[in-house]
């Protein structure tokens, strides 16, 4: 019971952290954003319901860790992205990334970017450059080709104010290092997370840079 309570707390920790990464998602790709996490979260949720039966074990939706590789596997794709992706991948994600290897604890990989690394090679097409555009959209964001895209066709970089924010085009979750920033402090001021290992990742970074 403790475990579980201790399970669901960090999880629960984990939710709110992303809240800030999933309001700029909602402000800058809209609809998209909505369908996304509407499509990964119910069938990460439905995954993790099928699997546990098919173990006959007790239904652990409460633990709130399908949940978090819903939402996660939600923002690690492209908003135009077909449905059929984010179903796929929440399978993927629950079913290789969690339950063969025993469950939340067990996994050696996260979840989420399991199931994402899963689709990226089955729908390459779809997950390449020109799957994070939608020429007919009213979104601003889907109109435009990617920061890197943009700088590799053009040669034009992308404002810095920009890419701080989050007003680009990208996976839904990764275009504002401001709202990963404070998601990220979150976890450290909690303790959910340890903060040498941003600070290390960020330290050798600045040291080769």
């Amino acid at each position: 019971a403790d475990q579980a309570l201790t399970t669901q707390r960090i999880m629960l920790d984990v939710v709110i952290a992303l809240v800030p990464v999933m309001l700029v998602a909602l402000y800058v790709f809209r609809a998209y954003a909505v369908k996304q996490l509407a499509i990964c979260i119910v069938s990460c949720l439905a995954a993790e319901a099928l699997f546990t039966k098919m173990r006959s074990r007790a239904l652990p939706l409460k633990d709130l860790s399908a949940l978090v590789t819903g939402i996660i596997l939600a923002l690690s794709l492209p908003g135009p992205a077909p449905w059929y992706v984010g179903v796929i991948a929440s399978f993927v994600a629950i079913g290789i990334g969690k339950v063969v290897f025993g469950g939340v604890g067990m996994n050696i990989f996260n979840p989420a970017m399991v199931g994402r690394a899963f689709v990226m090679i089955a729908f390459a097409s779809v997950l390449a450059a020109s799957g994070y555009q939608d020429a007919g959209s009213s979104v601003d964001a889907v109109t435009q080709a990617t920061p890197l895209d943009t700088y590799k066709q053009t040669g034009a970089v992308a404002p810095l104010m920009a890419l701080f924010l989050g007003f680009t085009n990208g996976s839904l979750g990764e275009t504002s290092a401001l709202a990963c920033l404070i998601g990220g402090l979150y976890l450290c001021i909690r303790r959910t997370a340890s903060w040498e290992i941003p600070a290390g990742v960020i330290g050798a970074t600045l040291v080769l840079g």
